[in-house]
């Protein structure tokens, strides 16, 4: 057994950090069937913030069961400036914290690990997020501080605190915040790009966008122009434990929503596949079988799909699933609507723009959200011209406030 013991002391200089101080320890512990590594990383330092001239003592302790764990679960937050250290002066211990949320907000708003510890998270960077918590020992104020792999919050596609995009931001705020009734080249430059990662239409046919603010306002926008086209009364098609978003037609459109409300099963008007989940007795000729059976008898239903089906459980569809569900739709004259709020703009890999690629399956609509900004309100529908005739065709504008956000 040993324990070694290292200190560093570190001047940083700007946003008001004057000075770091870091203690290291490291312990070695045997045992009879195996040797097992607990570095023990604890890191103090003291921050003061030279436009307030205020001071706040953070604290930081980790047990990791490897010595080669990522360098960022044990490290300092690489973004700890004069602007979060205000903030964690006025952090209130995680009890009263904690309290405040009850009084302050509806038990339909959950909070992650309310179960065990919940986080209180101020600060990310990279893969990971940091959660505080003050202590007050003798009158002094103490902030602890753990990071987290992130593996949960599912927005910033490119990493929290991603410095080109913070720059990009602060640069665009500084100028101007429009709504979509103004013309700006930002729009058609991000609609483009989008355009050139769809699949080719037939020839007479193109790609629109129209861009929103989330994913729930694209997937309803989606519906909304399929009721204009296959008509109000259309038998919608979604999948088992399929969640599109938190509007009144999505939740209609959301079996685990539904089931969460009581629902055993759709309602009239409304048919569920079954998630394509190849596993076990159930292989992929069981789910393209069902696609045949659900999809049977329609005349002009609206699709819609979950690529990847996050809640679901991250359900990847077999070969052959999404151009078996095209075809079923073509000879039914209906519309496919491919949801990719989650898992657009690369999230997929392999190269792929949109976890759809080479399914074989072109749909009539697209959504995208949460990775489309990185982390900023911005999502979008991209629909085919011929789609649109119908909705176009009522004369009501289709206007929104912060889609248009520059």
């Amino acid at each position: 057994n040993f324990e070694a013991n290292a200190q560093q002391t570190t001047t940083m200089e700007g946003d008001g950090v004057t000075a770091l101080s870091i203690s290291l320890f490291i312990s070695t512990i045997s045992t009879t069937a195996m040797t097992v590594i607990f570095p023990r990383r604890k890191r103090s330092f003291a921050l003061v913030s030279g436009s307030e001239g205020s001071s706040l003592k953070l604290t930081f302790s980790v047990f990791t069961p490897s010595i080669n764990c990522p360098p960022a679960l044990v490290s300092l937050p690489p973004n700890v400036n004069s602007f979060l250290i205000r903030q964690l002066s006025f952090l209130p211990p995680l009890k009263e914290l904690t309290s405040r949320r009850l009084v302050s907000t509806p038990s339909c708003q959950s909070v992650s690990y309310s179960n065990t510890t919940p986080l209180t998270v101020m600060s990310g960077h990279g893969s990971y997020l940091t959660s505080y918590t003050r202590d007050d020992n003798s009158g002094a104020v103490s902030v602890s501080y753990t990071n987290y792999l992130d593996t949960r919050n599912n927005v910033p596609s490119i990493g929290h605190s991603n410095p080109v995009l913070a720059q990009a931001v602060s640069q665009q705020m500084n100028l101007v915040n429009t709504n979509t009734r103004y013309l700006h080249p930002s729009f058609e430059a991000l609609k483009s790009k989008l355009q050139s990662t769809l699949p080719p239409l037939p020839p007479g046919d193109t790609w629109k966008v129209v861009l929103t603010n989330s994913g729930s306002e694209s997937n309803d926008l989606a519906l909304r122009v399929a009721s204009s086209r296959n008509g109000p009364k259309a038998t919608l098609v979604t999948t088992e434990h399929g969640y599109h978003g938190h509007t009144e037609l999505l939740i209609k459109a959301s079996p685990y929503k539904l089931k969460k409300l009581g629902a055993s099963g759709p309602d009239e008007g409304t048919r569920w596949l079954r998630a394509p989940l190849v596993r076990g007795r159930d292989g992929a000729e069981d789910f393209l079988r069902d696609v045949d059976v659900t999809m049977k008898g329609l005349r002009r239903p609206t699709v819609i799909y979950e690529i990847g089906m996050s809640v679901a459980g991250c359900v990847i569809p077999p070969e052959g699933y999404l151009s078996r569900l095209e075809e079923r739709v073509r000879e039914a004259d209906g519309l496919l609507i491919f949801d990719c709020v989650q898992t657009g703009c690369g999230r997929f890999g392999k190269g792929k723009w949109w976890g759809f690629e080479g399914h074989g399956a072109v749909p009539d609509m697209v959504t995208v959200g949460k990775p489309l900004g990185g982390g900023v309100a911005v999502s979008a529908l991209a629909v085919r011209a011929s789609t649109l005739d119908a909705f176009e065709a009522t004369g009501v504008e289709y206007f929104n406030t912060f889609g248009g956000s520059t």
